[in-house]
C-alpha cells in the first residue's frame, strides 16, 4: 500500500527533471518517441544482444556467474550430503545456509555496495565481481568449505547484482525492456544448463575437482577480461554523454 502513495507523492512535489535519470538517455528518447522503430517484434532485443557488444557484455557477467554459481551449487551438495546423517540433518543444513546467506546479503547491500560504488566507482567494482568470486573458488577448491557457496550468493545478491543492473543506465529502452528480458530468462537458463552439462561430464570422468579447478579458471579470465572492457565502455559513455544501443 505505501508504494503507490510514494510514487504519488514523487509524481506530484519533484520535479520532472529529477525523474529523468540518465539525460541523455532521456533526451535522445523524447526526439525519437515518435518516430516508427524497425524492430519491435519479439526478437528485436535479441538482435540488440547480437549486434551490440556492450549488451553481449553484460550477457556474460551473467552467464558467467550462472555457470558458476551451478557448478559450485552440485558440489557444496555432495558435500553437505557426506557430512549429513539425516534426511532432517542435510534439509537443516540447507535452510542453514539459506538463512547466513540473505543475512550476509543484508549487511554488504547496507555498508558496502553504495559505499564502493561511490568510492572507487563503477570501473573498479564490475573487476571486484570476478576477482572477489575467483578467490573464493580458490579457497573452495583447497578447502572444500561450503561457506564459499554462502559467500558467493551473497556477494553477488547484495553487491555484483546491482552494480550489473546499473550497466543498463546509458543505455536505449529496447536495450534496458528487450535486451535485458533476453538476457535474464534465457541467458541465465543457458548459463545453468552448460553448467550441469559440466557437472555431468566430470562426474561421469571422474575427476570433477581437478576438471572443475581448470574451469573456474578459465571462467574467471574471460570473466575479468569482460568486466574490464565494459568497465571501460561504461566509462566513456558516462563521461562522453553518450548513448549506448542507439541508431543514427
Amino acid at each position: 500500500m505505501l508504494i503507490p502513495i510514494v510514487i504519488y507523492f514523487l509524481i506530484k512535489k519533484v520535479p520532472g527533471k529529477y525523474l529523468h535519470g540518465y539525460e541523455a538517455v532521456y533526451q535522445f528518447e523524447k526526439e525519437h518517441e515518435k518516430k516508427e522503430e524497425e524492430g519491435v517484434g519479439m526478437l528485436a532485443g535479441l538482435s540488440m544482444l547480437v549486434k551490440q557488444p556492450y549488451v553481449f557484455g553484460i550477457f556474460g557477467m551473467l552467464f558467467f556467474y550462472e555457470m558458476i554459481n551451478t557448478i559450485l551449487g552440485y558440489h557444496r551438495l555432495g558435500v553437505i550430503e557426506s557430512a549429513s546423517s539425516s534426511v532432517s540433518d542435510f534439509s537443516f543444513r540447507l535452510f542453514e545456509q539459506a538463512f547466513i546467506l540473505h543475512l550476509i546479503g543484508f549487511f554488504i547491500s547496507l555498508i558496502g555496495t553504495r559505499t564502493l560504488l561511490r568510492l572507487v566507482g563503477e570501473e573498479v567494482c564490475l573487476l571486484l565481481i570476478p576477482l572477489v568470486t575467483g578467490g573464493l573458488l580458490w579457497y573452495f577448491i583447497l578447502s572444500s568449505n561450503i561457506i564459499v557457496y554462502v559467500l558467493v550468493k551473497s556477494f553477488n545478491y547484495a553487491f555484483a547484482q546491482p552494480v550489473r543492473e546499473s550497466l543498463y543506465i546509458p543505455t536505449v529502452k529496447e536495450i534496458k525492456f528487450k535486451s535485458k528480458s533476453w538476457i535474464d530468462a534465457f541467458g541465465a537458463k543457458l548459463a545453468r544448463g552448460s553448467g550441469s552439462g559440466i557437472n555431468m561430464v566430470t562426474t561421469f570422468m571422474g575427476s570433477a575437482a581437478v576438471l572443475s579447478g581448470g574451469l573456474f579458471g578459465s571462467i574467471i579470465i574471460l570473466w575479468t577480461l569482460t568486466a574490464f572492457l565494459l568497465g571501460r565502455r561504461y566509462t566513456k559513455a558516462i563521461t562522453n554523454n553518450e548513448v549506448i544501443g542507439q541508431v543514427d
